[in-house]
């Protein structure tokens, strides 16, 4: 079974069969099924197979799964392993709706805040799930929110007043950032941030203008060239 797994010319057909009829015992057991959750051809009927008893270690192999779809991250949404949500949390295929249901699961349990940190990074995530995520106290989750381009821009304001000048970088270098959020970035002290400012396709005239006044060479190299000190 091992080597069927391997052979890049399995056909999806045969992976199904081979995950339905189980059996998978010992190390060589979990190397075959690890290596069909990475296989070219596998299918969303294999990794439910793979699934189907709940088994942690294959649920978390499962979930890192890239070509995991939407239906099999749902099921795996309200996993108990901390682990394994957090990778549905993560997933570029975890739907809006899969990603609430992994947060809301998650409340209280291990896991909780790494979870609510990728949900707060990952661009499938919607305006209302961000703004909700946004009543944390970590740090990371709000970095996540100021680099997420679906986070609403009144958000973005909040953020950008915070002491943590990564976090105002984020902001800065987000294009759902508004002008007058902007503006009072402008204003910052912090080289990088300036220069994220003249960058943003989102700055008005009057912000462009008064970063074209900046003597640092870096900042007048990020300004589009009309702006820029000749």
């Amino acid at each position: 079974m091992k080597g069927v797994s391997q052979n890049p010319n399995t056909s999806s057909l045969t992976l199904e069969k081979l995950t339905a009829f189980g059996g998978f015992n010992g190390s060589d057991g979990w190397e075959t099924q690890k290596f069909i959750t990475k296989h070219n051809n596998v299918s969303e009927v294999a990794l439910l197979n793979l699934i189907e008893d709940g088994d942690e270690l294959m649920s978390v192999f499962v979930s890192d799964c890239k070509k995991s779809p939407d239906s099999v991250l749902r099921k795996l949404a309200i996993h108990e392993s901390g682990l394994v949500r957090i990778n549905v949390a993560k997933h570029i295929n975890s739907s809006a709706t899969t990603l609430v249901k992994a947060m809301g699961s998650s409340q209280g349990r291990s896991y909780s805040e790494d979870i609510k940190i990728e949900i707060s990074k990952n661009r499938n995530s919607t305006a209302e799930m961000l703004s909700e995520l946004a009543v944390s106290k970590c740090e990371e989750v709000k970095e996540g929110l100021a680099k997420n381009s679906n986070t609403p821009f009144e958000l973005l304001d909040d953020l950008s007043k915070s002491r943590n000048e990564d976090i105002k970088l984020s902001v800065a270098k987000n294009n759902n950032t508004s002008s007058s959020t902007l503006e009072k970035l402008s204003r910052s002290k912090e080289i990088r941030i300036l220069k994220a400012v003249a960058k943003n396709k989102n700055s008005a005239e009057s912000t462009l203008n008064l970063l074209a006044k900046s003597k640092n060479k870096d900042v007048q190299k990020s300004l589009p060239k009309q702006y820029r000190k000749s």
